[in-house]
């Protein structure tokens, strides 16, 4: 498995440049970003410009984040699926072949009208990434205080797998995030079910001392430090044959405002490091 960072572990507030270089000082070996920093690069310095810097930095880019507004109107979404194109081919050549969103677990609309709308246009969205060789991984957010907010889409994993089949394209999966895992009440077995092919990427994290229907979302603590058994999630994980990026992703208030950006990186990497090495022994 790989070592990634995403940039709500720091509290963002960073530049894709300084993010990368975050990354090489505290040893991750990836990141987790948006394609639009590589694009604008390699629109000004050349493609082959923007791939050496990345190979001198020695960090990946694991997975990008969906450039196309899904959720809003038609015509908003037909324009970020023509810009869609351009931005996976500059993914491919700097070999990130992930990219992924997250379902909003509550909508304002009737939920079965938002899926059936969003499975439609995912299709679409799988169908251009497929052309570059990405895969495309959908998130559930289980919190409850989030589908206090509207009316409930989906918020478990079997529901995101149901609406990858709705979806039907090879190139659909999971991203599958410990905090969501637990707090979804999923167990190993649960995990052990997929199959590597469901899996496109994962985020690390860890929940504070309380019950369920008390976590907040942005309260996660990281990895080592809560009471997530991550250690039985990623051996579940490694055992189907995952193999790809693990992405810390610790959102906090609290944390960014306790400690610098720089120790919140080297605080993630070791945490990842020393897991890892106990999913591996």
């Amino acid at each position: 498995m790989i070592t990634c960072l995403n940039p709500g572990t720091i509290g963002g507030g960073v530049s894709y440049e300084e993010f990368v270089e975050l990354a090489r000082r505290t040893n991750f070996q990836a990141v987790e970003f948006g394609i639009e920093p590589l694009a604008t690069m390699a629109q000004q310095k050349g493609l082959d410009e923007t791939r050496s810097w990345l190979a001198e930095k020695g960090v990946a880019h694991a997975a990008f984040w969906l450039p196309v507004p899904w959720t809003g109107d038609e015509a908003a979404f037909q324009d970020g699926l023509k810009r869609l194109p351009s931005l996976a081919f500059i993914a491919k050549e700097v070999h990130c072949h992930s990219c992924i969103t997250y379902i909003p677990p509550a909508v304002n609309e009737d939920p079965e009208g938002f899926l059936e709308r969003a499975a439609k246009r995912f299709q679409a969205v799988c169908d251009v990434l497929a052309d570059f060789g990405i895969r495309f991984g959908i998130e559930w957010v289980a919190p409850a205080h989030h589908r206090e907010k509207g009316q409930p889409t989906l918020w478990r994993m079997d529901q995101a797998l149901q609406l990858c089949e709705r979806i039907s394209r090879k190139n659909v999966g999971l991203l599958v995030d410990s905090y969501h895992w637990f707090c979804a009440e999923h167990t190993v077995e649960d995990l052990l079910r997929l199959t590597k092919d469901q899996v496109v990427h994962c985020h690390i994290n860890d929940a504070p001392d309380r019950p369920v229907e008390q976590q907040r979302d942005n309260d996660r603590l990281l990895p080592g430090d809560g009471i997530i058994d991550l250690k039985a999630f990623l051996k579940a994980l490694k055992q189907i044959g995952y193999d790809g990026a693990v992405s810390v992703e610790v959102l906090s208030e609290r944390l960014p405002k306790e400690k610098s950006k720089e120790e919140l990186a080297r605080l993630s990497s070791v945490a990842l490091k020393r897991l890892l090495e106990e999913v591996a022994s």
